[in-house]
């Protein structure tokens, strides 16, 4: 459930990969379990690279 502290989020603030979807819409395979994991461990990382604001 969303924290209904938190602005909700836009559309325009996700980063949508058009090709992808495209690539999928004419049959290609969708990503691995793999190549998933890997970017979201990368999102991770970067996320924890961001300075907590103190409450």
């Amino acid at each position: 459930m969303p924290d209904p502290h938190e602005p909700p989020v836009e559309l325009a603030d996700v980063d949508v990969d058009e090709q992808l979807i495209e690539d999928l819409r004419a049959g290609a395979q969708p990503p691995s379990h793999d190549h998933v994991a890997q970017h979201l461990a990368a999102l991770r990382d970067e996320v924890n690279r961001c300075p907590i604001p103190s409450l």
